[in-house]
Parts: structure tokens; sequence; C-alpha cells
């Protein structure tokens, strides 16, 4: 790793070792005790219960056409022609169709569940990658906009979750999925980007449902 003495902030391998323990009892404490937390948690295990109804009835499609297969090489086993089979088979257009739509089904449902999986535990997911080897960066940040997965304002630092296709927005030249300002040395951009980010959250009504697990705020005391 080249020096970079005087162009870039440094995080060393202990400072992002105490910064990640206080994440972490932050995410531990907003889970415990904020609402939009709570709310958004019943939210997704609803949806989850959902798929896993869907899952079940899917299951029960593709045994049926398991039986439908059956049936058709039964028929062919017999001597039956597949024009006899066809015939016999366009009686029940609607039930054949829905019979075998059943594989399909589950593959929807099974990658609906891997999305929603994913969003429900996301905050879970970004704090895993979480650098722990020092990292650099850049004094002087090119910022355009860009979109942000999650926010983390702690009373010393924010750390910042471009979504993965717009990470190289991130004024590093390690590479990190996240972006970590101390306040001390930016407070500016510190104050710019969590202020900004708060508000264009409530001006959308999608996100200001969650707006406190969009901007995990650990400067400020749950009601």
């Amino acid at each position: 790793m080249p020096e970079l003495p005087d162009n870039c902030y440094t995080f060393s391998v202990a400072e992002l070792a105490e910064i990640k323990e206080t994440y972490q009892l932050l995410l531990a404490d907003k889970h415990a005790h904020n609402r939009q937390f709570k709310k958004r948690e019943r939210h997704f295990q609803w949806n989850l219960v959902v798929l896993l109804v869907s899952f079940v009835l899917s299951l029960s499609l593709c045994w049926l056409t398991i039986r439908l297969l059956g049936f058709v090489f039964g028929m062919l086993a017999q001597g039956m022609d597949l024009r006899s089979i066809s015939s016999t088979l366009a009686r029940y257009p609607t039930t054949i169709l829905i019979i075998m739509s059943g594989p399909l089904v589950m593959l929807l449902v099974i990658i609906e569940f891997v999305w929603i999986k994913h969003k429900k535990d996301l905050d879970r997911y970004l704090f895993n990658q979480f650098p722990t080897s020092a990292v650099r960066y850049n004094h002087t940040p090119y910022l355009k906009t860009f979109h942000i997965q999650q926010m983390i304002k702690l009373p010393d630092y924010l750390i910042i979750w471009p979504v993965a296709k717009e990470r190289q927005i991130i004024p590093t030249p390690d590479q990190v999925s996240c972006w970590i300002i101390r306040k001390a040395d930016q407070p500016a951009i510190y104050n710019k980007l969590s202020t900004t980010y708060y508000n264009n959250l409530l001006k959308n009504p999608k996100a200001s449902r969650w707006v406190d697990y969009w901007l995990i705020d650990g400067t400020k005391k749950d009601n």
C-alpha cells in the first residue's frame, strides 16, 4: 500500500475496531428500542410468512405437475400417440396451465424470499462489510449526487453506504464499501450529508416511513 500521508485521512485498525463496536451497540439499541425498527421487523416477518405459505402452495402445484407428467408418460407407455394425449389434455386447459405453473411459481417465491430477507437484514449485512484493515480517504472528495443504502450517524463519525453500483463515489484508493467521515476532520461534510439525506428521506413518502432505519442516528435518543 503506497503511502499518501499528505492527501488522506487514515483510519487505523484500532480506530476502526472502536467505531465498529460503537456501531454494533447502536444497532442493538435501535432494534431493542426504536419503534420504526420494530414495526419494520414485523412488516418483513409478515411478508416472509406470506411467502412461506406461497411456497407450500407451489410445492403442491409441483407435486401435481409430477403427477401430470407421470400420467402423460403412462399413456405413452400404453401406446397412445401424442395427438390423442394432447386432445385429452386440451379439455382442461386452465387446470393444466395452473398445474404446470408450479415450478415457475416456486422459483419466483424463492427469489422473492431471498430479496425480502436481504432487505429485512440490510443493516446487519452492511455492518458485516465494515472494514477491519486500515483505510484512507482523500481530503478533498468530489461530491456529486449519489444514492445511499444506509447512513450511520455516530457522535464522532458518519458512515455512508452507497448503493453497490455507485461505490466509486467513495473518495478512497482502497477497496471498501463504505465512506467513513471523521467529524473532527470534516465537520461541514459530516453535518451537510446527514442533514441533506434526512431531509430527502422526509420528502419521499415511502422512505419517510422508515427514516430512522435509513439514517440510523446515534446522536439522539429514541422517543
